[in-house]
């Protein structure tokens, strides 16, 4: 007997069995859906210009992208992509994944469909109904035409209807705030009703809401024994998961289903349950595409320019401010020409260049209060990160007016309730930098900082779809030392310590991988913790390769004091950064001491 023999003989009737399947299960004949690189790939190459797929995978290998759990990330995740894409084009440009609807059932789809008709249960992160056809086809066991009740898609099932469309999970602000209660019940039904859970063909990649799930699960699974299928050894698997339901007690085995001489796991799992397997399979082809009108040249411009400033690839979005500034120029649209000054402030923010940023920022027409808003802290943290921060403390001061005018409860517009969220976030950056300054700190009182996180919990609904937001939240929180005693903060909010920096590797942020890690460093070296000199080459090689001057600049001191880098070397970067005169002092101040403020 082999080790698969075994596996399978110890595998009970399927009404015991939960499989939980991913793209995998859909890639072969006659289906042909894509994996999740080749349809991030293919998105991009649509709606974004040429070669930025190619820009894309040579900074990610250029600043050594990690995921969660520290493994190499060589491309972006689909939901950041097609946030960026949704942000810009609006919901109907989820329907280019129409194909996902009119796909045909392969021998995989038809094997789960046998196993569910024989009471078995099935989750999966797919969008497509391949199951459900080959569950209504005609089988040798039987004809089924109702809905299977056993198949449960966490993230939805694809239909041209808009409303499908805004509720399936495959933009970062639908799967940021994790599953909804009634999906994490369902899922915990199931795991109480089976002996055996078999993942097959999933990647194991849902960060924000499967992995969470499992981390935080409580129950006692020692009943359950845990099967994981790798299709090679190559294949990646979630140790979050594993990890979680080992704490819960049930068994992990993994098996890696390479082509064996004596056939595959499952192959062996239909001969045990006199399955039909690679038979039945429909004739008929489906050749999978995006299908999608033509994208205008300025759609395509903007959808560029989103993209990497959420990535905080600011020299890219510069790159393409003469081609923006044409289409600014002949657009009557007042939306179109805020989002293009926004993206372009933003980019300059990132190089460090912030009296350009500025001129973006006090471009924006005022023409309604969202507009405003948005000029406003745009301003005012514009002001801050050059360090003028009496004109920042003016413009904050507006925008915290105009947010308490502002009635959260009953505004519907999504955008400017970000908006607020966003000026909160960089209201409450500039507070901690101004305590840094002891007597500032000493006679300062904690109201605004009271304001600000109370109108952020108000707004919680907004914070919990913006991993980002989440993340710098919790962080400033900490940083301010004696909130705590004034507010606290909603644990809908709070993101656990570990999950700081990896909330922005996981969302493809170059920039914010280097904050938070600058951050983490800077807190171990004050707390007398171990920090290793790759560790502050790695921040200084990420700020460079995305041309972050501020960061660079910053990194430069740590590496200063492990020795490496001269002062001259950095002269240069200085001169680029446009921080104010008294910045810059305090940086040859934190030079020559060796300590970050």
């Amino acid at each position: 007997m082999t080790y698969i023999n075994d596996l399978v003989e110890s595998i009970g009737n399927p009404e015991e069995v939960c499989f939980w399947t991913g793209a995998g299960i859909s890639k072969e004949a006659p289906t042909n859906l894509p994996l999740g690189i080749e349809l991030t790939h293919s998105t991009i190459e649509h709606f974004c210009f040429p070669e930025t797929w190619e820009t894309i995978l040579n900074r990610f290998s250029n600043a050594k992208m990690v995921d969660s759990e520290g493994n190499r990330k060589k491309y972006p995740r689909l939901e950041i992509i097609l946030n960026s894409v949704v942000s810009v084009n609006g919901i109907e440009s989820l329907k280019t994944l129409s194909s996902y609807g009119n796909a045909v059932p392969n021998h995989y789809h038809q094997f789960f469909a046998q196993h569910i008709i024989d009471n078995g249960y099935h989750i999966t992160a797919n969008f497509d109904t391949c199951i459900e056809k080959a569950y209504q086809q005609p089988l040798s066991l039987s004809k089924i035409t109702t809905e299977p009740t056993n198949l449960f898609h966490y993230h939805g099932k694809y239909s041209d209807d808009q409303r499908s469309l805004l509720r399936l999970g495959i933009t970062i602000n639908n799967v940021a705030k994790g599953l909804p209660e009634e999906s994490m019940d369902r899922i915990k039904k199931i795991l109480k009703n089976v002996r055996f859970l078999v993942f097959l063909g999933y990647s194991g990649s849902d960060y924000f809401d499967v992995n969470p799930f499992f981390q935080d699960l409580t129950m006692d699974l020692k009943h359950l024994s845990v099967i994981w299928v790798k299709h090679s050894r190559n294949s990646s698997i979630s140790s979050a998961i594993t990890r979680g339901l080992q704490n819960c007690n049930a068994k992990v085995h993994v098996w890696v289903d390479e082509i064996h001489s004596d056939g595959s796991f499952l192959e062996h799992l239909a001969n045990k349950w006199s399955f039909d397997f690679k038979k039945n399979i429909p004739s008929q082809k489906h050749k999978w595409s995006i299908l999608c009108p033509h994208i205008h040249d300025s759609q395509k411009t903007i959808s560029t320019m989103k993209m990497f400033s959420s990535m905080g690839i600011g020299d890219e979005v510069i790159r393409l401010e003469k081609t923006a500034n044409s289409f600014l120029n002949s657009s009557n649209s007042q939306d179109f020409k805020l989002l293009i000054n926004e993206l372009l402030d933003h980019g300059y923010s990132h190089l460090g260049k912030y009296k350009k940023a500025l001129g973006y920022s006090k471009k924006t027409l005022v023409a309604n209060p969202k507009m405003a808003l948005l000029r406003n802290y745009r301003i005012a943290g514009n002001y801050w990160l050059g360090f003028r921060i009496t004109r920042a403390g003016w413009y904050f001061r507006k925008t915290l007016k105009q947010i308490d005018n502002l009635n959260l409860a009953t505004c519907k517009d999504t955008s400017y309730l970000d908006f607020c969220v966003q000026a909160l976030i960089d209201f409450l950056h500039y507070r901690r930098d101004l305590r840094k300054f002891t007597l500032y700190n000493r006679i300062a009182s904690f109201g605004r900082e009271t304001f600000a996180f109370q109108k952020l919990s108000d707004l919680s609904d907004r914070v919990i779809v913006n991993p980002h937001a989440r993340a710098q939240i919790t962080r400033v929180y900490q940083e301010l030392t004696g909130i705590d005693k004034y507010f606290e903060l909603p644990e809908v909010i709070i993101l656990d310590s570990s999950a700081l920096t990896s909330s922005f590797a996981e969302t493809d942020s170059i920039l914010g991988l280097i904050n938070f890690s600058r951050w983490d460093i800077k807190k171990r070296l004050d707390t007398g913790k171990h920090v290793s000199d790759s560790e502050i080459e790695l921040l200084f090689l990420r700020s460079k390769t995305i041309q972050d001057r501020p960061g660079m600049l910053k990194a430069s001191v740590l590496l200063n004091t492990i020795g490496k880098g001269s002062l001259m070397s950095h002269i240069r970067t200085l001169i680029k950064t446009q921080w104010s005169i008294t910045r810059r002092v305090l940086w040859l101040w934190e030079w020559t001491s060796g300590r970050l403020r």
